[in-house]
């Protein structure tokens, strides 16, 4: 994925991860089983694991 599309994507979901951290789901791995439950996919078309979230956390965080 090119750069430009991942950092599009990751701004996708920017929401729903503040979202999901409000509602108290703060770590790694309860974001990714929730955004698993919810059907959303990763860039690549596959589930989450904790690292898949961290890099889009680290993503989001890079200015």
């Amino acid at each position: 994925m090119v750069k430009g599309n991942a950092d599009a994507r990751a701004e996708s979901l920017r929401n729903t991860i503040c979202e999901l951290q409000k509602q108290g789901r703060g770590t790694l791995g309860s974001i990714a089983q929730e955004l698993n439950s919810q059907g959303i996919l990763t860039a690549r078309n596959a589930t989450w694991h904790r690292s898949s979230v961290a890099n889009l956390i680290k993503r989001l965080q890079t200015p």
